[in-house]
């Protein structure tokens, strides 16, 4: 909504590119956009109409996508896409935001093929002014690049980057209720250590 696309040319459409470790990971976070959508003020952003004539200036390999109406009036995509060598399945477009999901799972660089750091890399240079790249999920093994980001960032925001740290009853109090937060503490303290208290577990505890 906030993203500035006055400098990209007639047939340019951009892309919210949504990524995780597996692309059913991913899918999950599309249905819950799509969920959303579907919601009575949210509808009449979606683009449902003239499909045909939006595959045509951008390719058939984007069915599946969602596209939605900006408010300066140009289409915009939004599309789960498969994590690749370098990056390379968030390059050669325009973004007006990427989503990596489940990104403290992700390795680093020098550590795995499909990585965090190829992926933020290959899409920063292409964010258009106003866009934001998110990297969500669980907190997992005390290493990798969400880890250290975590570790040297949480509780000092900058203009750059803020890094948020949300319980499980904060996020979703319906399912972490008082009751199935002290089960879970009881029965898997790993579990519990970082779906409920979002900190990092410890390999040694």
């Amino acid at each position: 909504q906030t993203c500035d696309l006055s400098n990209l040319r007639d047939g340019e459409i951009p892309r919210y590119s949504i990524l995780s470790i597996e692309l059913d990971n991913a899918r999950v976070v599309l249905g819950h956009l799509v969920g959303a959508l579907q919601k009575p003020r949210l509808a009449a952003l979606r683009v449902v109409a003239k499909q045909e004539q939006i595959l045509d200036e951008i390719g058939a390999e984007s069915l599946g996508s969602e596209y939605l109406r900006h408010p300066s009036g140009r289409i915009v995509e939004i599309r789960v896409v498969a994590g690749k060598r370098a990056g390379g399945s968030l390059v050669s477009r325009w973004s007006f935001g990427a989503c990596l999901d489940e990104a403290p799972r992700m390795l680093g660089s020098s550590e795995g093929v499909v990585n965090y750091d190829d992926a933020r890399r290959s899409v920063r240079g292409r964010l258009l002014p106003g866009a934001r790249l998110l990297s969500i999920g669980s907190p997992w093994q005390p290493y990798g690049p969400i880890y250290d980001i975590v570790q040297n960032e949480w509780g000092r925001p900058t203009p750059d980057r803020v890094v948020v740290r949300g319980k499980g009853p904060d996020m979703n109090p319906i399912w972490w209720t008082p009751e199935r937060c002290e089960e879970m503490r009881r029965s898997d303290i790993r579990t519990f250590q970082t779906d409920v208290m979002a900190e990092f577990a410890d390999e040694e505890t």
